[in-house]
């Protein structure tokens, strides 16, 4: 082991050490490609995160008794493994903040001992997510400003604790979330739809909610005010209506001053807008936010008038003798 030291240049040739069970090299300043690392058959920790590494990843498929995967924070690129079923005891694989540019295989789904994920920062990452997630092992998957498209998985059944799947082009409804649940993003995506009343009800744990900036409708779900957990929800950016709940004062998330809420901007909710609803708003901070008419479509909506009267202005100009004349 020889992390976190100051190592520079490129990593040497391995093949005189088929026998190593353990690569760590992270935290340092290695650069270039990854030498071929298929013969090491034997290997079970691949730490090579926080370096300068870069080129495609080796092919690895032999490593069966791979444990951990952590190449992170690096500048590698190409395809992500096809069939992550050759790993069958992988329980971490960090791969954020590279530029793989593959579809992301779903077998990393399959993965029985699979505990963490995480893809975060591969903007050309591509791909759909798998329609269940039930890994019971599987507590935490991460992949956010990436490029996954389609639907999110409207059934997931394993022991999740944390799903950040943010910044990416999904467009679905909002799926089902288990118990265990503690914190999510579904923030700047296409999700449309609505939660219904009682999305929260078995949430007892969250802890953060994200679903800013998607499409997605209907009413406050008032199982929010169950959550004694929570002190982090933004709903902002949607299309959400109606009035408020009259006792939304009263919810565990707006009796404390140490939590991070943002709702009203976006959406169109009736009057009245409570004053201490907007106290606590971190998007109205100065009270501009109008109940009932979208502060935030406003100025779209004025724009879109100014635009009708000056295309029908041009076009009576263009028919009348009149004004062509003067």
């Amino acid at each position: 082991m020889l992390h976190n030291n100051k190592l520079e240049g490129n990593i040497p040739s391995l093949n005189y050490f088929p026998q190593l069970q353990n690569l760590v090299l992270r935290n340092s300043k290695l650069e270039g490609n990854i030498p071929p690392l298929n013969h090491l058959t034997q290997l079970q920790f691949f730490y090579l995160r926080d370096n300068k590494l870069s080129g495609p990843l080796p092919n690895i498929d032999n490593l069966h008794q791979l444990n951990s995967i952590q190449i992170s924070n690096n500048k590698l690129n190409g395809p992500l493994p096809t069939n992550f079923s050759n790993f069958p005891d992988l329980v971490v694989f960090l791969a954020h903040n590279n530029d793989f540019d593959s579809e992301l295989s779903n077998t990393i789904f399959d993965l029985q001992h699979l505990e963490i994920a995480i893809l975060s920062g591969n903007k050309n990452l591509k791909g759909t997510l798998p329609t269940t997630i039930s890994s019971s092992a599987l507590v935490g998957f991460v992949a956010e400003g990436c490029s996954l498209s389609g639907d999110l998985p409207q059934k997931i059944t394993s022991n999740l604790t944390s799903l950040y799947l943010a910044g990416n082009d999904f467009s679905s409804t909002t799926p089902s979330l288990p118990p265990t649940i503690r914190d999510v993003s579904f923030a700047n995506n296409r999700l449309h739809g609505s939660l219904n009343d009682n999305f929260f009800n078995d949430l007892k744990y969250l802890n953060s909610f994200d679903a800013r900036n998607n499409r997605i409708g209907g009413t406050m779900p008032t199982s929010i005010g169950k959550l004694s957990e929570l002190t982090d929800l933004k709903l902002d950016l949607n299309t959400m209506s109606g009035d408020l709940p009259s006792d939304i004062m009263s919810w565990p998330i707006f009796m404390t001053n140490n939590t991070n809420t943002s709702i009203l901007t976006g959406n169109v909710w009736g009057c009245p807008v409570p004053d201490g609803m907007r106290d606590h708003s971190n998007d109205d901070p100065t009270h501009t936010y109008l109940c009932g008419d979208d502060a935030f479509m406003i100025p779209l909506l004025l724009f879109g008038a100014a635009y009708v009267l000056f295309y029908f202005a041009s076009n009576n100009a263009s028919t009348n003798p009149e004004l062509q004349r003067s």
